[in-house]
């Protein structure tokens, strides 16, 4: 880099700081002494920006720091720029530190609570006496990718559905998928991955005619962002999968039985249930069948024919096919009838027993072999007794004391049993011997019943009201018309519709022992006449003028109504 010209000049290349010092030029002819000149040389250096990784990167939220190392000759300056804007150091998010190194100083941009607009070119600029320069950083904000849109299902099966959506961004690295059953059992949350080059899913081992939900999530370096919209979608049905349950038959009599079944389980309808279909037959013959709707848990198969054997299956079905028919079971219809319902009635009570008594019609040829009686509070559940078919009687003892129970009895013969009569009340008197009445309904005299009191009593209300009112009304307006204008200090006197002569005397309020009216009367002042006989004939804020000089009648009426306002 140094080298000397045929004229004794010395040229340095690229000059560098290490350059500087103190040169010293000799000249000699071998003369002495020879001559000399010695030169100091110093070096300035302008600013430059070391060189390396000017994109920064940051997740959404932390804080970045962009380093700007500038070597120059002190003193330097730097600011920074963003999109061809100074920035302001010390704002709410941003601000800057400077530091000196041994060749310079450096200067770090600080953002903190990084957001999607932070992501741009920032720019370092470096200046000092000897020059200036810049140097270009890009800022990165990484934030998780935006939610899937589109989101469709475009095939739907029965245990199957397929499913495509919009690409988020080519920064993803996989989707998520989570699917779950609105309702019903077995609702738990699936998930399943998918590449994030592959924006669609097939989704298998779902259940038939079953209501699903789903989304999608998009996940890159950053983590995953918000689902989509949910994607309802209700899978084809099947047939239903699983028989009714617990099917069960009993002969009524003669001529009737009932089929009751339950529901297949929920999880094996495969669908919407419709309803079910019920088939039977007489032993010997083909099925015939009936068909319920969905809501419906038996079926009564009435005008068969008596002591014959019948046979029953239950299926259920939805819209698309019936589903297994349930093992069939057979009943027997009776040879006769069971017996008719008794007549049940309470004979005694006392505080902890009830005697009952009952009248069942004869049936010939099948006498009654027992009795059921079934009793207990509304609270608890019912006890049974059974009693022999040649008693009419039974007391219920060790009862509560107090308390209302309630009586039903059915009759047994060799044919089954009959059915219950209706619930009877009654109410075991109190331990001191008192009693609470229980009556029915049918029991109470038509004139102390609800339909028959309430609007009697009504009717009364409304004619003593009106009567009351208009007697008041009918008060009022005599005391008006009796005090119509009272006046004392002109030259005539006037009382009502009498006038007075000129010189009449008066009599004074203050005498003892008469009746008179007082002697001022304006529009808002009271007559002690006007003593008032109902509550509401007087003003609302004052009371009744009493004088213990008035009259015995005025006093009279007046003493009763002290206290009205």
């Amino acid at each position: 880099r140094q080298r000397v010209l045929d004229n004794g000049t010395l040229v340095v290349a690229a000059v560098e700081t290490q350059d500087a010092g103190v040169y010293r030029c000799e000249v000699s002819n071998g003369i002495e002494p020879s001559l000399g000149k010695t030169v100091t040389v110093s070096v300035h250096v302008p600013p430059t920006i070391a060189k390396g990784s000017n994109d920064v990167s940051v997740k959404r939220g932390d804080i970045a720091k962009i380093a700007c190392d500038v070597t120059g000759e002190l003193p330097l300056v730097v600011t920074w720029e963003k999109d061809d804007s100074p920035l302001i150091p010390s704002t709410e998010r941003y601000e800057t530190h400077e530091e000196v190194t041994p060749t310079g100083i450096q200067s770090v941009l600080v953002i903190h609570n990084t957001v999607k607009k932070d992501a741009s070119q920032y720019v370092c600029i470096a200046k000092n006496d000897y020059g200036k320069t810049r140097d270009v950083f890009r800022l990165v904000v990484l934030e998780p990718p935006e939610s899937p849109t589109n989101v469709v299902v475009t095939e739907r099966g029965s245990r199957h559905v397929q499913m495509k959506w919009s690409q988020s961004s080519k920064s993803v690295t996989r989707y998520l998928v989570r699917y779950w059953k609105k309702s019903g059992k077995g609702s738990v949350l699936q998930e399943r991955e998918v590449d994030g080059l592959r924006p669609s899913l097939s989704v298998g081992k779902l259940h038939p005619g079953t209501e699903y939900a789903a989304v999608v999530l998009a996940e890159n370096s950053v983590g995953f962002g918000e689902p989509s919209d949910p994607v309802h979608f209700t899978t084809a049905s099947e047939e239903p999968g699983a028989p009714p349950m617990n099917v069960k038959c009993e002969a009524i009599d003669t001529k009737t039985i009932k089929v009751a079944w339950e529901a297949p389980p929920a999880d094996k309808l495969n669908g919407e249930l419709r309803g079910y279909s019920v088939s039977y037959k007489l032993e010997g013959t083909p099925f015939s069948h009936e068909t319920v709707n969905r809501n419906a848990k038996q079926k009564v198969f009435a005008g068969l024919q008596a002591a014959s054997v019948y046979t029953f299956s239950v299926k259920a079905f939805n819209d698309v096919d019936s589903g297994p028919a349930s093992e069939e079971i057979s009943c027997t219809t009776l040879n006769g009838d069971p017996p008719p319902v008794p007549s049940l009635r309470v004979t005694g009570i006392t505080s902890s027993s009830v005697s009952l008594n009952w009248n069942s019609p004869q049936v010939p040829m099948s006498p009654v072999i027992q009795y059921l009686v079934q009793y207990g509070t509304d609270e608890e559940d019912k006890a049974d007794l059974h009693i022999p078919g040649n008693k009419d009687t039974v007391t219920l003892r060790e009862l509560r004391s107090g308390t209302r129970y309630n009586f039903r009895l059915a009759a047994y013969n060799m044919y089954g049993r009959g059915d219950f009569s209706h619930n009877l009340p009654a109410v075991t008197h109190l331990t001191d011997g008192r009693s609470l009445q229980v009556t029915t309904e049918s029991e109470v005299p038509f004139y102390y019943r609800t339909y028959f009191v309430v609007p009697v009593a009504a009717s009364f209300t409304v004619i003593i009201t009106a009567v009351v009112i208009a007697w008041a009304c009918l008060k009022r307006a005599t005391i008006i018309q009796k005090n119509a204008y009272l006046k004392v200090y002109g030259s005539s006197e006037y009382y009502g519709d009498c006038k007075l002569p000129p010189g009449t005397p008066l009599v004074s309020q203050y005498a003892r022992g008469s009746y008179a009216p007082t002697m001022e009367h304006g529009r808002n002042s009271q007559n002690t006449e006007e003593a008032y006989d109902i509550p509401w004939d007087g003003p609302p804020t004052r009371t009744a003028m009493i004088n213990d000089g008035i009259g015995s009648y005025a006093r009279l009426k007046t003493q009763g109504k002290r206290n009205i306002v």
